[in-house]
Parts: C-alpha cells; sequence; structure tokens
C-alpha cells in the first residue's frame, strides 16, 4: 500500500526526470543531426540555441555542452542525497539514526 508521502515523492522525480530525458535526447539527436525530417531535431536548431546559450551566459559556445554535463551530476547527486536521507531506515537499518 502506498502512502500519501510515497507517491508525492515519486510524482516529483518524475517531475524532475522527464525534462532531463526530453533534454538528452534532444542533445544526442540534434548533436548527431539524427533529424527524422524534423527541424527540432536538426544540427542547425542545436547549433543556435547553444549560441544563444552562450551569447546570454558570456562564454564560448563549445564549452556549454561540459557545463550541462557537471549541472546534471550535481542534480543527480543532489536528488540522490535527498532520496537517500528519505529512505535510510531501509537502506541502513541496523544504524540507530535511522530508526527515528
Amino acid at each position: 500500500m502506498r502512502t500519501k508521502d510515497t507517491s508525492t515523492m515519486r510524482t516529483l522525480l518524475i517531475l524532475w526526470l522527464l525534462p532531463l530525458v526530453l533534454f538528452a535526447a534532444w542533445f544526442g539527436l540534434s548533436a548527431y543531426d539524427i533529424s527524422f525530417g524534423t527541424k527540432l531535431l536538426a544540427r542547425e536548431t542545436h547549433d543556435q540555441v547553444f549560441a544563444i546559450y552562450s551569447s546570454v551566459l558570456g562564454i564560448e559556445k563549445e564549452a556549454m555542452p561540459a557545463l550541462f554535463a557537471k549541472a546534471l551530476a550535481f542534480d543527480v547527486g543532489l536528488i540522490g542525497l535527498v532520496v537517500a536521507y528519505r529512505k535510510r531506515g531501509k537502506i541502513l537499518p541496523h544504524l540507530s539514526f535511522a530508526n527515528r
């Protein structure tokens, strides 16, 4: 039986993961110009989007993928820590602080 707390956490994880998956899919397909005939997945759109990001942030376009990767790694680590903290009783049941 799911509690409201579990379903809320699951919903938040899905809402966090969905944009990341969509961005990663777009990035991968557009970076390798696998466009399926659409303008959105074309390499030109990919280059234009990263040119806009780089001009707004004031950095070179070639540094953007690495910055996105670092931000994604940080975000995944942070969300992982939150989930681990919430499930610490199941992860480490033998420790006394996990039983609180």
